[in-house]
């Protein structure tokens, strides 16, 4: 079963600029945000698309069961909803 280490090492390699990486552990389920300048001129759905398919391609697709979500957040995103 995927562990919050190995997640966090597959998205610590996203193919984004300053990557910063958070992953919880809830019972089972796996839940990230992943932080990078990159996301800023990236629209929600084409973050999610390349986070997603990084980790396909890393992992395939029997190991994601336990990733609830992946949150994708460009640096001022996060400051302004704090």
């Amino acid at each position: 079963m995927l562990t919050q280490t190995q997640l966090k090492e597959v998205l610590d390699s996203l193919p984004v600029d300053q990557p910063v990486v958070e992953v919880e552990c809830d019972a089972f389920r796996l839940i990230a945000t992943v932080t990078s300048p990159s996301f800023a001129s990236l629209d929600e759905a084409d973050r999610q698309a390349l986070v997603w398919g990084h980790l396909i391609e890393r992992l395939g697709d029997y190991a994601l069961g336990p990733i609830e979500f992946v949150f994708t957040n460009a640096p001022g995103e996060v400051e302004a909803a704090e």
